[in-house]
């Protein structure tokens, strides 16, 4: 990790991401800036920026800045980032006031022998996202991606919630539950079965009040996805943020 500082307000931060190296097969990386970067720092700090990624040799960089940032928008486009996507953040408080349906589906925690069925529904089951909306990455390196994610994510020991019928895997969420906070990470339903969703997030919902959870937090949906911004929304789930995302590949 490389910091690059102008003064302790100005400063953007640049991570090496393995994780998607290992799918792109190039040295990749991501950069969080500091909010509300002065103008007249900017420059140099895009220009200091810019030295690190190159001294340490990054063939793709990419980043998320919140939607009223701008200024740094507008600079970072200039250096050769391109918009790629609109991400918005939900956050759902209070959630053990929700009204649940009668109809809730039996759902458990994965097995190992369920592994190669949720990868098989994280390969197939997404058109949206970072790298899905980026007309230079192919759908190979996406699947891929998602496939390895699978993998991390269980040997980070993230809780993976799935739904099961007629010994067909249907549905998973990963996820992470902080006391009483949970952060939903990654989840989808099987193609065909898209009119199971509904029922799947109600009786996930269901489950995480059952485990003292007050708060779903920072979850992280395409804006282009429409179908699960309207599905959270329908739960009482608010738009915190909205962020715009920028990818640039180095030659």
């Amino acid at each position: 990790m490389t910091k690059i500082s102008i003064d302790k307000s100005n400063y953007a931060i640049l991570k090496p991401t393995p994780w998607d190296a290992r799918a792109f097969g190039l040295k990749t990386g991501e950069i969080h800036f500091s909010p509300n970067i002065s103008e007249e720092d900017v420059a140099s700090l895009l220009d200091q920026l810019e030295s690190a990624i190159s001294s340490e040799s990054y063939e793709l960089v990419y980043t998320r800045i919140d939607s009223q940032e701008r200024m740094l928008r507008h600079h970072i486009q200039d250096r050769g980032f391109r918009y790629v996507e609109t991400t918005l953040t939900l956050n759902k408080r209070r959630l053990h006031k929700l009204k649940f349906p009668d109809k809730l589906f039996d759902i458990r925690s994965y097995t190992p022998s369920d592994i190669e069925a949720i990868k098989d529904i994280a390969v197939t089951a997404f058109d949206y996202g970072r790298f899905y909306e980026d007309i230079m990455v192919s759908p190979e390196i996406n699947h891929k991606r998602h496939w390895h994610w699978i993998d991390d994510l269980v040997e980070q020991g993230k809780e993976i919630i799935v739904y099961e019928s007629d010994n067909q895997l249907i549905s998973f969420m990963a996820l992470e539950i902080m006391g009483s906070k949970a952060k939903l990470i990654l989840g989808g339903s099987r193609r065909d079965f898209g009119l199971v969703s509904p029922y799947f997030w109600s009786s996930l919902l269901n489950y995480l009040v059952s485990q003292g959870v007050r708060n779903v937090v920072d979850v992280k949906v395409s804006a282009a996805n429409i179908a699960t911004i309207n599905l959270y929304l329908s739960y009482g789930f608010n738009i915190s943020n909205s962020s715009f995302g920028f990818h640039k590949y180095i030659k």
